[in-house]
């Protein structure tokens, strides 16, 4: 005789998929993305004080050197 039995709702498990490498447009993406954030954050940092940007260790000239890089670069 064979016996069945139950499993709960939350048991339920997916089928691993083969990991694939992402495509050109999810690294495009991915990319463009890396860059709009680069982008807000050296226009915050332009934005900040003296007295904020010694607040966590930077100075003037760290500061300008950030901004001073293109968006492309990390």
């Amino acid at each position: 005789m064979t016996t069945l039995t139950r499993s709960s709702l939350t048991d339920f498990q997916v089928p691993a998929r083969p990991r694939t490498a992402p495509s050109l447009l999810a690294r495009i993406i991915a990319t463009l993305r890396v860059w709009r954030r680069r982008v807000r954050e050296r226009q915050r940092l332009a934005e900040l004080t003296e007295y904020e940007l010694h607040d966590f260790g930077a100075s003037s000239g760290d500061r300008f050197q950030e901004l001073a890089k293109p968006f492309w670069r990390g």
